[in-house]
């Protein structure tokens, strides 16, 4: 009896978990860079250089400060600095992406500026996405084209 009346407690007071799900298409890797470089605004590589917090829209927001190495995609220029958005998946709008100093990041963005770094598309560690790098160069070339 005691274990019952705990447990429905528990399940009474408990809160919500938040939790990001991430529904990726079949296909290869080429097929998701294409699709997420046609789906984004900006396609680039930053290095982190700090984390910051600022208040955006009323709530505390972590920013990281990145300077910008290469960009495939977007009007962002090589060697200059931006903040972006860099709350992690328990953030209550969810599926973000935290960074941390000194990562080197291939970033997928779109929507306003400052960007939010974002789980669910191929935003992540450079490192991992060297094997991209060939196809990015060939969709940018392609993108700047008249």
């Amino acid at each position: 009896m005691f274990k019952a009346a705990l447990t429905a407690v528990l399940l009474l007071t408990a809160s919500p978990a938040l939790a990001c799900s991430c529904i990726y298409p079949s296909g290869s890797q080429g097929d998701h860079v294409r699709r997420e470089f046609q789906g984004a605004e900006t396609v680039f590589s930053g290095y982190v250089q700090s984390i910051h917090y600022l208040n955006v829209a009323g709530r505390r927001t972590r920013m990281a400060k990145l300077r910008v190495l290469q960009v495939w995609k977007g009007d962002l220029q090589p060697n200059t600095w931006i903040d972006v958005i860099s709350d992690d998946e328990s953030d209550l709008v969810g599926c973000g992406y935290a960074t941390e100093p000194d990562q080197a990041l291939m970033i997928y963005a779109g929507g306003e500026r400052p960007y939010r770094l974002a789980s669910c598309t191929l935003t992540g560690p450079l490192e991992r996405a060297t094997s991209d790098i060939p196809l990015l160069n060939k969709l940018s070339s392609r993108n700047r084209s008249p």
